[in-house]
């Protein structure tokens, strides 16, 4: 296989190029319109009761943040629904 002086194959190249931003999300005024969630495992800390994952969730409009343990990913729905009864209640709002 010959190769050209100046060439440079498409596996190189793809890095470099620079990638689209995120769609920008217009902040509300409401305090339950935007929430920021992560989930994460724990595998390199040994937590009581064999809680196997986290989860956070953030409230950008109020500014705070709340995290749940829990043991199996299927239970993250579970835990939002808390955090969101949780926030309702606090705030009085549906």
């Amino acid at each position: 296989m010959i190769f050209k002086k100046n060439y440079k194959c498409e596996i190189c190249i793809k890095p470099k190029l620079s990638k689209l931003s995120f769609q920008t999300i217009e902040r509300s005024n409401e305090s339950l319109d935007l929430i920021h969630s992560d989930i994460d495992d724990l595998k390199y800390l040994q937590i009581r009761d064999e809680k196997n994952y986290y989860i956070t969730l953030i409230n950008f409009q109020i500014r705070n943040c709340y995290t749940y343990l829990f043991k199996s990913k299927d239970k993250a729905l579970e835990m939002f629904k808390n955090y969101k009864n949780k926030v309702e209640n606090q705030l009085n709002k549906n």
